[in-house]
């Protein structure tokens, strides 16, 4: 599913699902209470930028010579098949390198959308409403927690970046990023799209 079709399906579920639930039954539905102010969403996206900056840096970034090797054994050969996998490219994304390109892509998209989120005076509200949106349709993505699991792993990055709960389990690691993306729909994008009706 593309991004723009889930930030859509997220958006639609935000106007007109949410909205049948009355005031009081949805107060107690929040793990975490709305961030109904725009300093408390900021705050948010700053402690948000922290934690994803820390994932980030620990990625080691690729030499020319590794984004070659990527670049012939998975795009290209994507490429010359039609820009269909081929066993050579599939058994690319098991590399070292795949996995450093895939999760330092990942994360670098999050902390773009958190930058402008914790930084940056949005325009408008409608404007951050989409930013945040799109925070957590990227949260959902979980090939890049994947990978940087897989790094964890194969202790290219210290196993202490994560919890000890996370590295004994692969889908509590990706499963806390959803946990994340959930909670900025409940706190934030959802409660944003009321009070924008």
């Amino acid at each position: 599913m593309t991004t723009s079709i889930r930030i859509y399906l997220i958006t639609l579920l935000a106007i007109f699902c949410v909205p049948s639930i009355n005031a009081e039954t949805s107060k107690e539905q929040y793990i975490v209470p709305p961030l109904q102010t725009k300093e408390a969403r900021q705050k948010e996206a700053k402690r948000l930028e922290a934690k994803y900056r820390g994932y980030f840096d620990k990625i080691a970034t690729l030499s020319p010579s590794e984004e070659t090797w990527l670049k012939i054994e998975y795009f290209d050969e994507i490429a010359r098949n039609g820009n269909k996998y081929t066993k050579r490219s599939v058994d690319a994304t098991h590399s070292l390198e795949y996995q450093r390109y895939r999760a330092k892509k990942h994360y670098n998209n999050i902390l773009l959308i958190l930058n402008l989120l914790a930084h940056s005076q949005i325009k408008n509200e409608r404007e951050e409403h989409i930013l945040w949106l799109q925070l957590a349709d990227w949260l959902l993505e979980h090939s890049g927690p994947q990978e940087f699991y897989n790094l964890v792993k194969r202790g290219e990055i210290d196993r202490h970046v994560i919890t000890d709960a996370e590295f004994d389990c692969q889908p509590c690691f990706i499963g806390n990023q959803i946990l994340t993306a959930s909670m900025i729909l409940n706190s934030i994008a959802i409660p944003m799209a009321r009070n924008m009706r």
